[in-house]
């Protein structure tokens, strides 16, 4: 599994990285922790900004 960082999310979909988190609970993605760190799922990170564009 690929993993995105909330912060890389954050600037590619132009959103501050609070909402990157909300949306990761919200959609109950795939995610882990490490030194402070938070990753995603790729293929979960995808499909949300997929859904946010059709919206």
């Amino acid at each position: 599994m690929v993993r995105s960082v909330a912060r890389t999310n954050a600037r590619l979909w132009q959103v501050p990285v609070g909402t990157v988190y909300r949306l990761a609970s919200e959609q109950r993605r795939r995610r882990y922790s490490r030194s402070g760190r938070t990753y995603y799922a790729e293929t979960d990170a995808h499909n949300c900004i997929a859904r946010r564009r059709a919206a």
